[in-house]
C-alpha cells in the first residue's frame, strides 16, 4: 500500500510510563517488584526486539524512549492512566513533526 500511494512505512515505538517516567510519578506502580532486577525484567527488551524486526525488514524506526524519558518537564505521562498528560503530547507530537520533517528534507534531495 505505501507504494501504491509512494509513500514511506514508519513504525513508532512508544513505551509504558514505568520504562520512562520516576516512580514518584506513576499512582499504579508496582512497588512490590523490583523492575531493575534484570534476572526477572528488561526494560529495554521491547525495544530491543522491535529494533531488530525492523532492521531485518528494513522499516524505519522510530522509539521515542529516550524523547520521553529525558525531557526535563515531567511527568509525561498522567499519574493514574498509561496516557500521555499535555506536556506528553506535546513532546511527542514536536518529536514526530520534526522526524517527519528530516524524512522529508532528504526525501526531496
Amino acid at each position: 500500500m505505501c507504494k501504491k500511494c509512494r509513500s514511506e512505512f514508519v513504525v513508532v515505538f512508544v513505551p509504558g510510563a514505568v520504562a520512562v517516567s520516576d516512580p514518584k510519578d506513576i499512582d499504579y506502580f508496582p512497588w512490590g517488584e523490583d523492575l531493575a532486577d534484570t534476572s526477572k525484567y528488561d526494560m529495554n527488551r521491547p525495544n530491543e526486539v522491535l529494533k531488530s524486526l525492523t532492521t531485518k525488514l528494513r522499516i524505519d524506526l522510530l522509539d521515542l524512549t529516550d524523547t520521553l524519558r529525558r525531557h526535563s518537564d515531567q511527568p509525561v505521562y498522567f499519574e493514574r492512566s498509561w496516557h500521555w498528560n499535555k506536556e506528553g503530547h506535546r513532546l511527542v507530537s514536536n518529536a514526530l513533526s520534526a522526524a517527519l520533517c528530516e524524512r522529508e528534507k532528504y526525501a526531496s534531495r
